[in-house]
């Protein structure tokens, strides 16, 4: 800013002392940016931008200094961005302008018409050229740089005619339009809307096949990606023109005005340079559109690159900011691959930027595989250490289990075994208690057979009158009792044995009473045993 205040100074004084004034001359500049929205597309880094949001800015701040500005709706967002130019927004130093007025678009067509001496032809019933114009408009508020192109080449076509007759411009009587723009002129444009479509076809009809093929890499070279839509851009004719092809091409839409061509200083070295006519060329004509749609990864992938590049270029190349293997990385191989050439001549550095984030990746996909290998080895290795350690703890627990299965099963047993035992001990006392009551019952049968023996033995000689054979048949049954009792045993057996004797001795003596002396003999023989 300081060089800009200075050269100012200077230009005072010097309109001071040239034109003797008493008061010094307060000079001041004006500087216009128009499409400012340029700015944002991708060739101009994050740091340029930012510079030169700052430099307006202090220019402002000067108060000497005026900074007029154009700047697209579709940019608005991309300007508040940058710290600068969203301060100069804020401050409300800028003026927003909506679509022209119906009244404004009339002011637009007719306004400097009559200024240069320019007429509009009437036709047949008597409407002007400028109604049809304004009404065209009408339906299209965005169609104002169509309007422009449609006047210009009205005007051309008007001026072509008189020179055809051999006249000169302006050299009409006095009172008479300089030049009449036609209905016919009009009509042969093919309208507002088919103005730049049809200039642009005829031309493209002009060329060859060759020549025709190359629109798409034109549009590519001259289109940028922008903020939120594609916008136009501008390329040194040795990039936009690398054959005989594509400068067929180009001179034929230089011709029809559809480009434009021209000088621009850089660093001080002037570099001649193509663009579209208008942004609506990609929009009204047909087969920019088409193109431009086609380039649209392209474009989208040409602007990150540039932006990449440029950051690893500046930050010394580290490999943090090479392209990541992925989607970014595959479409800028995909994209050097198809337009290789193109990219090569937009910036020769990009290609490398490509080639080494591609190296990088792939050692790192190298790495990451040689990686997984180990670790499938790893994990395979723990996996099967997992599976025997697991299978020895299934293993031991089944174990475990059976263990505790055979010891809940032998305390059963014991608890069974020690059941029974209770009950055999409780059987054995049982039978104990039963066998002294046998034991006792036995006895007392013992004494009352013995008893009975003796009473029916004393009976055969005490008492006399009873029958014999009711004693005999007594004397078997204590007969039977004791055999029974001595068959059973005892501590001592004796009491019955002589209890035995009585009775076989009181039979003996019955015997003998009968008359039965064999009988006699054997009950005195088994007394005597039983003695």
């Amino acid at each position: 800013v300081a060089p800009i205040l200075r050269a100012l100074d200077r230009a005072n004084a010097a309109l001071t002392v040239l034109e003797r004034r008493d008061v010094p001359a307060d000079l001041r500049l004006v500087v216009l940016v128009d499409q400012c929205e340029a700015l944002f597309t991708s060739r101009i880094s994050a740091d340029e931008q930012k510079y030169y949001g700052a430099a307006l800015e202090a220019l402002v701040a000067s108060g000497r200094v005026q900074v007029i500005a154009t700047l697209r709706a579709n940019a608005r967002e991309a300007a508040l961005s940058i710290p600068a130019f969203g301060r100069l927004i804020d401050a409300q130093q800028g003026l927003s302008l909506g679509p022209p007025t119906p009244d404004a678009f009339g002011e637009i067509v007719r306004g400097p018409a009559e200024a240069a001496g320019l007429a509009f032809e009437r036709d047949d019933a008597g409407i002007g050229l400028d109604e049809v114009l304004l009404q065209d408009v009408s339906r299209d508020p965005d169609a104002l740089p169509l309007l422009q192109f449609a006047l210009d080449r009205l005007y051309e076509k008007a001026a072509q005619r008189v020179l055809d007759d051999d006249a000169k411009l302006g050299d009409v009587p006095e009172g008479e339009p300089v030049l009449t723009l036609s209905h016919a002129d009009y009509t042969a444009l093919g309208g507002l809307s088919g103005a730049i479509g049809q200039q642009a076809d005829a031309a493209l009809r002009t060329v060859s096949d060759a020549a025709r093929a190359r629109l798409p890499s034109l549009v590519r070279a001259l289109t940028v990606a922008g903020p939120g839509a594609t916008v136009l851009g501008r390329a040194p004719v040795a990039i936009a023109m690398p054959d005989a092809a594509t400068q067929e091409l180009v001179e034929a839409l230089l011709s029809a005005r559809v480009l434009v061509r021209g000088v621009r200083k850089d660093a001080g070295v002037a570099v001649d340079e193509l663009r579209f006519a208008h942004e609506r060329v990609l929009s009204s004509w047909d087969k920019a559109r088409e193109a431009v749609d086609a380039a649209q990864i392209f474009l989208r992938v040409r602007s990150d690159l540039t932006r990449a590049e440029a950051r690893w270029r500046q930050g010394g190349q580290p490999t943090d900011l090479l392209l990541p293997a992925g989607l970014r990385l595959a479409e800028a191989e995909n994209v050097l691959s198809d337009f290789g050439s193109e990219l090569d001549r937009h910036d020769p550095r990009l290609r490398g930027y490509v080639q080494a984030s591609a190296r990088h990746a792939n050692r790192r996909q190298r790495l990451t595989q040689a990686a997984a290998a180990v670790f499938a080895v790893v994990a395979l290795a723990a996996g099967w250490f997992a599976y025997q350690s697991d299978r020895n703890s299934r293993l031991a627990a089944a174990n475990a289990d059976i263990a505790l299965a055979n010891e809940r099963k032998a305390v059963s047993s014991a608890i069974l075994a020690e059941e029974e035992v209770r009950r055999t001990t409780e059987a054995l006392a049982l039978a104990e208690t039963e066998r002294n009551r046998a034991e006792q019952a036995l006895r007392a049968a013992n004494a009352a057979a013995s008893g009975l023996a003796q009473e029916l033995a004393a009976g055969t000689k005490n008492w006399p009158g009873v029958d014999k054979n009711f004693i005999n048949r007594m004397l078997i049954r204590a007969q039977n009792i004791l055999l029974i009792s001595l068959a059973a045993g005892g501590d001592d057996v004796s009491p019955t044995q002589r209890s035995l004797a009585i009775v076989y001795s009181g039979m003996a003596d019955i015997q003998i009473s009968f008359g039965n002396y064999e009988f006699c003999l054997l009950y005195t023989s088994d007394a005597a045993d039983d003695m």
